[in-house]
């Protein structure tokens, strides 16, 4: 393979991943068509051919669907195809999934302070789809686990701190794998309500209650790393 290949197939793979990223983040919402190929073009300032096998990439995943005469279109059931999308994290020990806790603490409570005060109408409502969809999926903890994902990436977004939601987005597959781990046996209707008392904080204004309410979600979260560890 030529060198120009090479740099073609990691174009490719670079804007692939930027267009799931806006998937998963709730940029683009299941059902919603998303921009044109032109438009593409211009938003990752490349060639049309590059965004068509970006497309062609979502596809195969089912991450997406075209429609003739009317454009491309996030699937509806994206939480499916998103699933398989995620790295298994099968190796982490409980210390290091500690470790992810921490990192989402330090992360996840200023971005909620943050987005306490900066949020706009859109980034409420992008957070506010993501609890909706945490509700409509308790049946299914995968499924609750991307929307939980969301939901977190959502804030994160809001907080408008473009370090902490460019970490967030590198980190998707550990940060999904670990909420999957927590979710697998967790209380998700118990994980509802905190997150509902979170969006209504942040929604209200209230930083300091956001802080506190993402804080005190840590103790909780370590508890259940213990217990899921000490009873495999």
């Amino acid at each position: 393979m030529s060198i120009h290949s090479i740099e073609k197939v990691d174009l490719v793979e670079r804007v692939f991943e930027q267009m799931k990223d806006n998937i998963i983040s709730g940029e683009w919402n299941p059902g919603e068509k998303i921009p044109s190929e032109n438009d593409l073009c211009k938003m990752f300032n490349v060639s049309r051919n590059t965004v068509r096998s970006a497309i062609q990439k979502l596809k195969a995943i089912g991450a997406v669907t075209s429609e003739q005469g009317k454009g491309t279109f996030v699937y509806k059931s994206i939480a499916d195809s998103l699933i398989d999308s995620f790295i298994p994290l099968v190796s982490l020990d409980e210390e290091e999934m500690m470790d992810i806790v921490d990192f989402r603490d330090i992360i996840e409570n200023e971005s909620a302070r943050l987005a306490a005060k900066r949020a706009t109408e859109e980034d409420l409502e992008h957070i506010r789809r993501s609890l909706d969809n945490m509700i409509a999926n308790t049946h299914d903890y995968k499924k609750f686990s991307i929307a939980d994902y969301q939901f977190h990436l959502s804030i994160v977004k809001a907080s408008k701190n473009r370090i902490f939601y460019k970490a967030m987005l590198r980190l998707k597959d550990v940060i999904y794998n670990h909420l999957e781990e927590m979710n697998r046996n967790g209380d998700l209707v118990f994980s509802i309500n905190g997150h509902v008392r979170l969006f209504d904080a942040i929604k209200s204004r209230d930083y300091e209650l956001a802080g506190m309410l993402s804080k005190s979600d840590k103790e909780i979260v370590k508890q259940q790393v213990h217990y899921n560890y000490t009873n495999k």
